[in-house]
């Protein structure tokens, strides 16, 4: 069973490279291209995963298809729709 979420402004980043060390203000700029970045966040437990809010669900829709898949550092990028929000905490 394949699980979707509708678009929202928060994206799921998967596949952050923890040997680049990547900053915060490295995902900002990456997605700062596709519009305005409200927040992010590393997961607490895993910082190859983090989540990015967008400004408005058309602006994490461009960055969804402009991020998803291509390379970043030295990994690829998976990037989906979240349910999630950077209120709460991020395991």
């Amino acid at each position: 069973t394949v699980h979707l979420t509708p678009p929202t402004p928060v994206l799921h980043i998967a596949g952050l490279s923890v040997t680049s060390n990547i900053t915060e203000e490295d995902v900002r700029a990456l997605f700062g291209h596709y519009g305005h970045v409200v927040g992010f966040k590393f997961f607490a437990r895993d910082r190859r995963m983090g989540l990015v809010q967008m400004a408005s669900v058309p602006e994490a829709i461009e960055a969804l298809l402009g991020v998803h898949s291509t390379k970043f550092h030295d990994s690829f990028l998976r990037v989906s729709f979240s349910k999630a929000n950077l209120n709460g905490p991020v395991i």
